[in-house]
């Protein structure tokens, strides 16, 4: 099954120590229906997450009840709730949600620190690289929160993202995409209108054009 499984934790591994880790009785599997907890705020990391298929959204959720979006994981192979885990004493800050029926391979804490093989020192290995990228990956994400208004914001998210041929496929719907930047979504619709008046960028449901990258830049 792991074979299958394009993760970055799994890299280096050969079919063998696939099948090998994929028997290990200290890692669970776990199902999810769509809407159902995965870990809430509040509780102590107990593992290491790994999609198996599915999707899972992180969210915080104030004490009035309002959701804000931290993240959305969508892909097959996605890694989570590493940092939470390794820091051992610090409870999650968010929850974690299924949005569709998924898959997750649990690692528990001890199957990093209390053994040693070859298994083991090639997904330790991999686990600074998925760190590191991660960390880059939030000082982007620093941009974002620190725009100065609703346009900055939104030319900073859309700078950040991959594009193929100046187009920039959202991953986040229309309303998860206002939560995440913390605006209502009326908002961000008139704005992404007022950008498209101004000729920054072209709307197509979920795609984004970039018609004038060098505009966007220039906005901060």
């Amino acid at each position: 099954m792991l074979e299958k499984v394009n993760s970055p934790l799994f890299k280096n591994l050969s079919t063998e120590q696939l099948k090998t880790l994929e028997s290990d009785r200290s890692l669970k599997y776990l199902s999810f229906e769509k809407g159902e907890t995965i870990f809430e705020q509040g509780d102590m990391p107990q593992y290491l997450y790994v999609i198996l298929s599915g999707e899972v959204q992180v969210e915080k959720i104030t004490s009035t009840g309002h959701h804000t979006i931290v993240n959305r994981f969508t892909k097959s192979g996605t890694v989570f709730a590493e940092v939470y885990l390794f820091m051992r004493s610090r409870p999650f800050d968010y929850t974690g949600i299924s949005m569709k029926k998924t898959k997750l391979m649990a690692f528990p804490y001890d199957f990093f620190f209390k053994r040693k093989c070859d298994i083991q020192e090639i997904i330790l290995g991999n686990m600074i690289v998925i760190l590191s990228e991660k960390a880059f990956h939030l000082n982007q994400n620093l941009l974002i929160i620190k725009g100065h208004n609703l346009k900055q914001k939104i030319a900073a998210y859309l700078l950040t993202q991959p594009a193929s041929d100046g187009k920039v496929v959202l991953k986040l719907n229309r309303e998860n995409w206002a939560a995440y930047l913390g605006v209502s979504r009326p908002s961000l619709s008139r704005e992404l209108m007022q950008m498209e008046d101004e000729g920054f960028i072209r709307v197509d449901k979920g795609v984004i054009h970039i018609l004038d990258a060098t505009a966007l830049e220039n906005i901060f």
